[in-house]
Formats: structure tokens, sequence, C-alpha cells
């Protein structure tokens, strides 16, 4: 026998401005359990490597503030690997050799935000991924906030038609 299905699905697209006044995003105090596992290493992010736990208190030192500190490690990440398509591999790999697409860069984004204890998660969209780091306001309140590692500058906002299709 065959069953047949019709799936509608709505997609509500916006652009994601990035806040006006960033000093009011800290270092969660306690990170709850749902975030937790966005500070464990994962395939491709090998965030407990020593290299890249020695990147994170090298990029980040003397910083206080923690979106400065997520911006330092972004600056680094593309200052120090050059966008180039590949095959996939990971984080490591591409701080390695230094070159990487949009998958490497975000996963070093991502490993280097995890091992200085910055929650932060790969954001998929069609032919393309991001990634996102997690900081609560003075209210406690999270926020997932988006940066463009790969391409034109776009740190804390996000200009993407494309609809989320993992995080």
């Amino acid at each position: 026998q065959t069953a047949q299905a019709l799936i509608t699905f709505e997609v509500t697209r916006r652009n994601i401005v990035a806040p006006k006044d960033t000093s009011a995003f800290v270092m969660p105090k306690k990170i709850p359990r749902a975030i937790r596992r966005y500070l464990s290493a994962s395939p491709y992010i090998e965030s407990r490597h020593g290299k890249i736990r020695s990147i994170a208190r090298e990029v980040t030192k003397d910083k206080e503030l923690a979106w400065t500190k997520a911006e330092c490690i972004y600056d680094y990440v593309r200052e120090n690997v050059e966008y180039r398509e590949g095959k996939i591999k990971g984080a490591l790999a591409s701080l390695r050799d230094g070159t990487g697409d949009c998958e490497e860069l975000t996963s070093l984004f991502v490993a280097i935000c995890r091992a200085a204890k910055i929650p932060s998660r790969m954001v998929w969209i069609p032919d393309h991924c991001y990634p996102e780091f997690y900081l609560t306001d003075n209210e406690g309140n999270g926020h997932w906030i988006p940066c463009q590692v790969a391409g034109t500058r776009n740190f804390g906002g996000m200009v993407e038609a494309r609809p989320v299709l993992q995080k």
C-alpha cells in the first residue's frame, strides 16, 4: 500500500540586528542544562585540544567584557584562516593549514569559543553555515548571537534570508 502526505511549512524570515549596547551582555553565571552541551567538544570541533585552548587563553586575556572576548575570537579566526573551498576537515586541521571554507571557519570559531567557556554552536542553512554564541543580558536572559565568520564581516547581527535547517 502507498500513502501520500502533503506537508506545508510556514517560514518567517527576518534580519537579526546587532544590539546597540553590547556591554549589557555577560558570560552566563549559571549555564542552563540545555546550553551546557554547547561547551563540549563535538565532531570537527576539537575545543579540548591544547592548541585551541592556548589560543582561547591568548586571544581573550585582558578582555573584561564577554562581547569583546567573542569578538576577539571572531577576529582571530578571520585573520588567521584564509577562505578556501575543500574537503571537510576539523577546526584543528583548519588552524594548522590556515585554510578552510564556511564549515571550517565556523568550526574553529565555535571550538575557540567553547575553550574560552562561551557556549557556541553551528547554524546550518542551505549551502552555508555560520556560528552563534550564547551570552546573557543584565537580567539573566540568554541570547544566541550570530556572526558571519566566512565572507562579509558581520558580528552580532545577521542579514540572511535562507531558512535555518539545523542549529
